[in-house]
């Protein structure tokens, strides 16, 4: 499973590697434009049109075939094409910063995270199985803080067809004492109303005195 900076991260890096994709091949196409448009000024194109007509010329009196000259990129060049990489990686890089740090509405970056502690408890698994009056529920957690958890137990709130609470009830999680790095067991049977009538219903996790553990989900837990 990912880590939580590495979901945060992800969107931004995205967004700055296309940046930089579209930016720099655009800034090239726009430098090559202007400069093209440059060299056709006046002075430029009957300069040209000079030493067209005289070129034109000798060649007619030449039997000799013009051969091409080859292209070699000259030091200006090189330093347009560096110049034009480093706004692009500038801009890239603005724009890793802004996805990054701006609020943007439905988008989690780091204005919209709390906290990216890893919580305490992972729940691992769950799974039921309907039968005529009822339904049972089993599950796993995990511990994966650094501290032991002791005296946990699952509040499973169960929840009518008319969204009406029906029933909490409290499955004391297996063992008592959850060492880290460990896993425990849950379990219940709630038969006192049809599956058809159920709604559905809501699993967290209390210590001892009744205050909530928070958790998350993971692996094959629905």
């Amino acid at each position: 499973m990912d880590h939580p900076v590495l979901r945060i991260l992800d969107f931004p890096l995205q967004v700055a590697l296309w940046v930089f994709l579209v930016s720099f091949p655009v800034f090239l196409l726009v430098i090559r434009a202007r400069i093209r448009a440059r060299k056709f000024s006046l002075k430029d194109y009957f300069r040209e049109e000079f030493d067209r007509y005289y070129r034109e010329k000798l060649e007619e009196t030449s039997s000799k075939l013009r051969r091409k000259e080859s292209w070699t990129a000259t030091w200006n060049e090189y330093r347009i094409v560096f110049q034009v990489m480093l706004l692009s990686l500038l801009l890239a890089v603005g724009s890793f910063v802004g996805v990054s740090f701006v609020p943007i509405p439905y988008l989690k970056n780091w204005t919209g995270v709390e906290s990216i502690e890893t919580e305490p408890l992972r729940l691992v698994a769950l799974s039921y199985d309907r039968f005529y009056t009822g339904f049972s529920l089993k599950g796993e957690i995990w511990n994966q803080g650094q501290v032991p958890l002791k005296g946990l137990s699952a509040r499973v709130r169960i929840w009518g067809r008319d969204d009406v609470l029906l029933e909490e009830i409290l499955a004391q999680v297996k063992p008592a004492l959850l060492n880290p790095e460990s896993a425990g067991t849950f379990g219940l049977k709630y038969s006192e109303k049809s599956p058809s009538l159920l709604y559905g219903y809501e699993v967290a996790f209390v210590d001892s005195d009744g205050v909530e553990a928070p958790h998350i989900r993971g692996f094959d837990a629905p």
